[in-house]
């Protein structure tokens, strides 16, 4: 599904997505100004299921090693920058952390880890989130080294937001939603690779991120 911040209505399928309508006031975003979409979250998470069970279902295009070296234990470790949670914070830079047990030449599983820590740009508050992601890995083609894949699963995330206005202050809430990302992947040897990917993150709060990491194969 896609949409934009142009001036017409957001059309989707049986009004999964209803109208564009204005933000209502979060104490997170402070004074943001911006839109958001509105959707349902147990529709978001249905489709989410329904779409990994179809994937895992259907054969990839993906090719196939002979070597079958990829049905493996992976862990990567990356860099990271964050869409800002409203008009009055920074983007971010962050780390993350990711394991994949792969089950084949075309699919996986993954657990992710990701922490982000936003500055205002009005006052000293921050505010970090750290989603923790678990789902799919689907890989769709490889020329030689070079690899295409997507992620798709739940995510939980963690978001927590720290002002010294008027004293120590701490507003803490975790979002449950979905994920879904994709990226390309390089081999560098049998056992070490290095990638970059764009991830949307659909939670009450949905937001970017992109990063490149380096991993190793055991």
């Amino acid at each position: 599904m896609a949409c934009h911040r142009g001036t017409g209505p957001v059309f989707a399928f049986n009004g999964w997505i209803d109208e564009r309508k204005k933000r209502k006031p979060s104490p997170l975003d402070g004074n943001y100004s911006g839109y958001i979409i509105d959707m349902d979250r147990n529709r978001i998470l249905a489709a989410l299921y329904i779409v990994c069970g179809i994937m895992i279902a259907t054969p990839s295009f993906a090719h196939a090693t002979e070597s079958g070296r990829f049905i493996n234990f992976s862990v990567d470790v990356g860099a990271a920058t964050s869409t800002s949670p409203g008009s009055s914070w920074d983007n971010a830079t962050g780390l993350s952390l990711g394991l994949v047990y792969r089950l084949s030449n075309n699919t996986g599983i993954r657990l992710a880890v990701e922490r982000y820590k936003f500055t205002s740009t009005i006052s000293s508050d921050t505010y970090t989130r750290t989603p923790v992601f678990l789902g799919g890995r689907f890989y769709f083609w490889n020329f030689g080294d070079l690899w295409s894949h997507a992620d798709l699963g739940m995510e939980m995330s963690m978001d927590q937001k720290q002002s010294t206005t008027a004293g120590v202050s701490t507003d803490a809430q975790s979002n449950i939603g979905g994920a879904a990302l994709y990226g390309i992947l390089y081999e560098i040897s049998n056992h070490l690779f290095m990638g970059a990917d764009a991830k949307i993150h659909l939670n009450k709060n949905s937001y970017w991120s992109y990063g490149i990491y380096l991993g190793m194969v055991f």
